[in-house]
């Protein structure tokens, strides 16, 4: 666990409807309103068209519990046949506890349609 500075000035991704991150600017992002709040933290279930994206995107990692804490973790990406990870190596994330909400330095997506899966989830502390 690392205490972050740099997400003092972040990104708002509100949008419910993108169907890939690549055209996402890398950078600390918070999502807000129509595109959750957090980044699911479990291999989606519900088939490869979760989300909105061909390939879903989850987070491998645990949330930091502690405020202004960062913890790192992997975006991993749901290959077309159901693989976890399998299709583009995972990709590294810091997540920040910024008391009601988390920021995310996220990257880029290297290719569509990747997309990273996000809930409306409630602080649970």
């Amino acid at each position: 666990m690392i205490i972050a500075l740099g997400f003092q000035k972040y990104q708002q991704r509100s949008g419910a409807g993108r169907s890939c991150d690549t055209n996402e600017t890398a950078g600390w992002t918070r999502f807000v309103d129509q595109a959750g709040t957090a980044i699911i933290n479990h291999i989606p279930e519900s088939g490869l068209r979760l989300c909105g994206g061909g390939s879903p995107g989850w987070l491998f990692g645990v949330y930091p519990s502690i405020l202004y804490s960062t913890t790192i973790g992997t975006i991993c990406y749901v290959s077309p046949t159901g693989t976890p990870c399998a299709r583009i190596a995972g990709q590294p994330v810091r997540v920040t506890h910024c008391g009601a909400y988390f920021v995310f330095d996220m990257p880029v997506a290297p290719e569509c349609p990747l997309r990273a899966c996000t809930i409306d989830e409630r602080m649970p502390f």
